[in-house]
């Protein structure tokens, strides 16, 4: 989808604490695909801090839990430039408060918001985004 954008690199990686190789089982969900230690399908990690050695502006996580994991593999770029973050908080009833306290220690001048972005599905909340500028 993205091919008509020249200023777009597209790699096929996941991002995490530090480079390696997980694996995963598709789900036959796109948007549920979880990384773990077993399934068929070997998945390259990247630590962004040594991945993207250009100024980062923006980060956007939604990776189905493992966003602490990609924070701590980023936490470079955040102490340094302060990139904007929008974050995925509801993949873990933890992350809530676990995310923003790990940024706030990181970079203590961010500011955050909360968003919900989704429907009560079942009587369960979900879709939840922390902003940090």
């Amino acid at each position: 989808r993205l091919q008509q954008y020249e200023n777009i690199i597209y790699r096929n990686v996941g991002v995490g604490r530090e480079a390696g190789t997980a694996h995963m089982d598709a789900s036959g969900v796109d948007s549920a695909n979880v990384l773990s230690d077993t399934g068929r399908i070997a998945v390259p990690i990247v630590c962004l801090d040594e991945d993207i050695t250009e100024k980062i502006t923006f980060i956007k996580m939604d990776i189905e839990g493992s966003e602490l994991d990609a924070i701590e593999g980023a936490k470079n770029h955040i102490i340094q430039e302060k990139p904007k973050l929008a974050i995925c908080t509801y993949h873990n009833n933890h992350h809530i408060w676990e995310i923003p306290r790990r940024i706030h220690e990181l970079r203590p001048d961010y500011q955050f918001y909360m968003r919900y972005n989704g429907s009560v599905n079942g009587g369960v909340a979900s879709e939840y985004v922390l902003i940090a500028i």
